[in-house]
């Protein structure tokens, strides 16, 4: 696998997943980690089929207040509270 190409689909998704949010400092941080947590746990990319339906999920989020931007809010709230949880757990282990 080209490494140009992995973060050529990297850069693709983040562009995408910025316009899904709006920009929004918060939201930010969260499709940056999804995004990063996938590209760095993943042994190969999905089908190019499956990179352009992703990536037109999310423009079609940023360009509406439908169905496709309540689901890239909820993902980003679900992994704010994952992400949050397991800070609180270290803090009770020590």
């Amino acid at each position: 696998m080209d490494k140009a190409h992995v973060r050529s689909v990297y850069r693709r998704l983040w562009r995408a997943g910025h316009i899904a949010i709006h920009n929004r400092s918060p939201f930010k941080r969260h499709i940056r980690s999804i995004l990063r947590d996938a590209f760095r746990n993943e042994t190969q990319l999905p089908s190019a089929q499956e990179i352009d339906n992703t990536e037109q999920f999310l423009l079609t989020a940023g360009r509406r207040k439908g169905v496709e931007a309540r689901v890239v809010r909820n993902l980003c709230h679900v992994h704010y509270v994952r992400s949050s949880a397991r800070y609180v757990f270290r803090m009770n282990d020590h």
